[in-house]
């Protein structure tokens, strides 16, 4: 088998087992809590994604996990309110976190791989969170209504409730696991190919 075949051959399995464990870490991501916070390791295989396969498989990886996302609890009853805004802000955030990572490895990855894959994989959590903390502003009367939080509260109970720990525990775990993963899927992709 010649190396092209090979590489597309491996590119094709790599997505595919990328896109089976979001769809995994997603329905089972609210199995792992720590007290009031919840842990989410669904964007690691995003972050891999976007620094192994590019921001097109990147951005596919994190679609996926937005679709999934949709089907939530939470996003469920927003859309009973904002549907229109519910689905664009789920969309919009796992595909642009998945797509900005694969983006920012390839800028960074000609100067120091190391550097470009700690860049990529911190920028995956904060591009999710980020978009989500904009969208929650077109979400407000549906969150509102749906966590019955109005007014200044509104604000604080985004930053503090939804976002704070939570986006600082995803952060933390990116920039454990990505790496380290990488590293490994790096390694077994140099053994497959030669």
């Amino acid at each position: 088998m010649n190396r092209n075949v090979k590489e597309t051959t491996l590119k094709m399995v790599f997505t595919a087992f990328l896109a089976a464990l979001v769809v995994v870490l997603q329905f089972w991501g609210n199995s792992f809590t720590i007290g009031p916070v919840n842990l989410s390791f669904v964007l690691i295989p995003i972050a891999l994604g976007g620094i192994m396969l590019g921001p097109i498989a990147g951005g596919f990886l994190g679609l996926l996990f937005g679709i999934i996302t949709l089907f939530t609890p939470f996003a469920v009853a927003l859309m009973e309110y904002q549907g229109f805004f519910t689905v664009l802000v789920c969309l919009l955030k796992g595909m642009l976190a998945g797509f900005g990572c694969g983006i920012i490895y390839m800028w960074l990855e000609k100067k120091n791989k190391v550097v470009a894959t700690f860049a990529a994989a911190s920028a995956t959590p904060i591009i999710n969170t980020g978009v989500f903390v904009l969208g929650s502003f077109l979400l407000r009367p549906a969150i509102e209504q749906v966590m019955g939080r109005e007014g200044s509260g509104f604000l604080l109970y985004v930053l503090v409730a939804l976002v704070g720990i939570n986006f600082l525990a995803e952060l933390a775990i990116n920039l454990v696991a990505s790496p380290a993963l990488h590293k490994l899927a790096d390694l077994a992709k140099k053994k497959f190919l030669n």
